[in-house]
């Protein structure tokens, strides 16, 4: 058996540890997590994780949410929201004002170098 170093026990000790899980057996990891924010009382207090931003469309009411997500904990905080119905209008190809199309020179194929008798 090869001896371990000092940095070898150090790194095994701080790389495998037990976690005991509070997951009902019955439960999968997704149930869980909703069951757990539906739980989780309203707080104004924000959490001190780094947050994401983000939109949300509402298509019913045609409203645009702005939110900021805690990828962490899951909580979720409105920041503004905006009247907002999006609109497509096709436009006419524009005709080229005095451009010229050039087309490139087709490179023929090289035809075989002719030897003399």
């Amino acid at each position: 058996m090869k001896p371990v170093s000092p940095i070898g026990r150090q790194l095994e000790s701080q790389s495998v540890r037990l976690v005991e899980s509070t997951i009902p057996g019955d439960m999968t990891v997704a149930d869980w997590r909703t069951e757990r924010r539906r739980r989780r009382p309203a707080s104004t207090q924000p959490c001190g994780h780094m947050h994401d931003t983000t939109t949300r469309y509402d298509h019913d009411r045609k409203l645009l949410h702005f939110l900021l997500i805690c990828p962490t904990c899951g909580t979720e905080k409105l920041i503004e929201t905006q009247p907002y119905e999006p609109q497509f209008t096709p436009h006419a190809t524009p005709e080229p004002a005095g451009a010229k199309i050039y087309q490139f020179p087709v490179r023929q194929p090289a035809q075989p170098l002719r030897r003399a008798a």
